[in-house]
């Protein structure tokens, strides 16, 4: 049977760019309740610039804080995330019928394994040396933002700003979190968007190793392309290699 290489990144990447919009945009309501918390921590409290009463505020704040990344993550992001990782087995699955001339039957993969694939495999980002898995990926990332607003507050009080200045600075239309935080997250989304989709079709070839014998890395090439994906791109990966490389090699790899 001839051998398939199969494009592991290129127009199927758009694809999955807009489900990452997708999921992201539904991240829009979450963020406003905590605007809304942070309004509300901010402005009721009485700074006397006592850093215990300042950092008390903060802990409640961010308890509360992730508590609505928590609702976030369980309600939308990792119901999405499996979605996606049936839905991309199942795809690749046609991709590769669709190169065979032979007639061939390949089993679908139930949902569970492909999903059990998706949360053991880790993401290396092999520029910055981090290893992490998708959950602890996710949860790191948001407290990361949580701590982030958290020191905004404490520095903020502790050089003299107002209740009023900081919300503004933190939650007014230009703060930071309409616009950073915001953007973080979305890059967030779309880092793991990425490893759901491309580990799904991983699995498919690891199951299937008398049809697929090795994918090719295929980077977008533009001028927002990093070193290591212009490195890859083109590159030849086979099962018996002993790193092999896919997206995202990077926080928002395309």
């Amino acid at each position: 049977m001839t051998d398939i290489a199969v494009q592991q990144a290129g127009r199927h990447s758009v694809y999955v760019q807009r489900i990452a919009g997708h999921i992201a945009n539904q991240f829009d309501p979450y963020l406003s309740t905590l605007i809304d918390e942070l309004r509300l921590a901010v402005l009721m409290f009485d700074n006397t610039g006592d850093l215990s009463k300042i950092n008390k505020m903060i802990r409640e704040f961010q308890t509360n804080a992730k508590g609505i990344y928590a609702d976030y993550s369980s309600e939308i992001l990792m119901n999405e995330l499996r979605e996606l990782a049936s839905y991309e087995a199942g795809f690749t699955i046609e991709s590769i019928l669709s190169e065979i001339e032979s007639p061939v039957e390949i089993p679908q993969i139930p949902a569970s394994q492909v999903w059990s694939a998706v949360t053991s495999e880790p993401l290396i980002f092999e520029n910055s040396n981090q290893v992490k898995l998708l959950d602890p990926f996710i949860r790191d990332w948001e407290q990361g933002q949580i701590d982030r607003v958290g020191n905004m507050i404490r520095t903020g009080f502790l050089t003299g700003k107002t209740n009023a200045q900081l919300v503004r600075e933190i939650a007014g239309k230009n703060g930071y979190m309409p616009t950073k935080n915001k953007q973080s997250i979305k890059t967030m989304i779309r880092t793991a968007t990425n490893h759901v989709s491309n580990t799904a079709r991983q699995k498919v070839y690891d199951d299937n190793p008398r049809l697929v014998k090795g994918y090719e890395y295929v980077a977008t090439l533009d001028m927002n392309t990093t070193d290591i994906c212009k490195g890859l791109d083109g590159l030849i990966v086979k099962p018996k290699d002993t790193y092999r490389p896919k997206p995202p090699q990077h926080p928002n790899c395309r």
